[in-house]
């Protein structure tokens, strides 16, 4: 009660009798039991709480309308998620040409700039100086037949204060999910520019190889055994990598993104944006099995997008044997196998919607294990 008197000390009372204490000529009754914290704060939060929404739907106005948050969002989607389907496709079946020519010279950040900022042009020019490409070559693709997608990156200039939002290292989770999504459409491309007319011109040179490499034994394969098991195998790899693509793409990348909308409409400050933002960005994320703790789906994945990149390779070099046929089916039996049973349990589970289809999908289309 002294320390809120001194607060109105400087007040004039002339008008009231002297003899009363000051609080009482103001009719406050203060309860010396009640903090002064708490006083002030019941006289107070209403004027600064009024302000503080005020003040905080100003500053969402600014982001969203002139700032144009949701432009920026948008264009993060297209390039980094490839919802510009026809320019990022034209992009990506470059750089996948490149790397199965092992033309490393093309492979500097400066060159697939170049073809990036080529591909945007053609729709967003205004795009161009916002968007630029790193590689780095790793240690094992220099040993490898085909050079690693590992060290592609997409940097995006963000200014401030929207960099508050997309900020450094959320940029670094959309690369990780391009990385994903990059190589699911490199596996998907391996498959598709391999048709059946170009496994049937094999039968020669695979009947040669026969006698030259293989032994006539119980597990080798003779040359139309060969082209039908191949035929078979493109089959199976081609409805799994299109399953998985169809599942990504619309399943989580776009039905999460009608998700982002909604929030920001109903985002009433600058925490909510960003955290509505990051809900997003971490939910993609993790749908696409780049959570540590599903870190074994991942890599039964990765395995049956590696058998699509080795048997494009296999093929373009017309050298097949039949050991390597049959590891790449047993390889992919068990993946296949795998996935489905832990999806479909992940589902029995939890109410996890957006897994139902892919989960239901693979269950009865498993491949029989030898």
């Amino acid at each position: 009660m002294t320390a809120f008197s001194s607060l109105i000390q400087g007040l004039d009372f002339k008008h009231q009798e002297p003899t009363l204490p000051r609080c009482e000529r103001l009719d406050l009754n203060l309860d010396p039991m009640i903090p002064l914290e708490a006083i002030l704060s019941d006289s107070l939060a209403q004027g600064v709480i009024k302000l503080y929404n005020r003040a905080s739907k100003s500053l969402v106005d600014l982001v969203l309308k002139d700032l144009k948050l949701e432009e920026e969002l948008s264009k993060a989607r297209l390039i980094f998620f490839m919802e510009a389907g026809d320019l990022m496709q034209d992009f990506n079946y470059q750089i996948f040409d490149i790397i199965h020519r092992k033309d490393a010279d093309l492979l500097d950040s400066s060159s697939l700039t170049l073809l990036l900022q080529d591909s945007l042009s053609q729709r967003f020019e205004g795009w161009i100086q916002q968007f630029s490409c790193g590689f780095e070559l790793t240690e094992e693709d220099k040993n490898s037949p085909v050079l690693s997608l590992k060290g592609l990156s997409i940097n995006m200039t963000i200014s401030w204060p929207l960099n508050i939002i997309l900020s450094e290292d959320n940029l670094k989770m959309y690369n990780k999910i391009f990385l994903f999504l990059v190589n699911m459409k490199h596996s998907l491309w391996c498959l598709q520019s391999i048709t059946l007319a170009e496994i049937a011109t094999l039968d020669r040179q695979l009947a040669k190889d026969e006698s030259i490499n293989d032994e006539l034994n119980e597990s080798s394969f003779n040359a139309g055994q060969k082209q039908h098991r191949l035929q078979l195998l493109r089959a199976w790899l081609l409805y799994f990598v299109t399953l998985l693509h169809g599942y990504f793409m619309s399943r989580v990348v776009h039905s999460t993104q009608l998700e982002l909308r909604d929030g920001l409409s109903k985002a009433t400050d600058l925490d909510m944006l960003i955290n509505v933002h990051q809900l997003y960005l971490t939910k993609i994320h993790d749908t696409c099995f780049l959570h540590p703790e599903v870190r074994m789906l991942k890599e039964a994945i990765n395995m049956i997008l590696g058998i699509c990149i080795e048997f494009h390779t296999g093929i373009s070099k017309r050298s097949i044997h039949s050991g390597a046929i049959t590891n790449w089916e047993d390889k992919y039996a068990r993946c296949h196998n795998f996935l489905s049973t832990v999806l479909n349990e992940m589902v029995r589970k939890k109410k996890l919607p957006h897994l139902e289809g892919l989960a239901s999908a693979l269950l009865h289309s498993c491949p029989q294990q030898h």
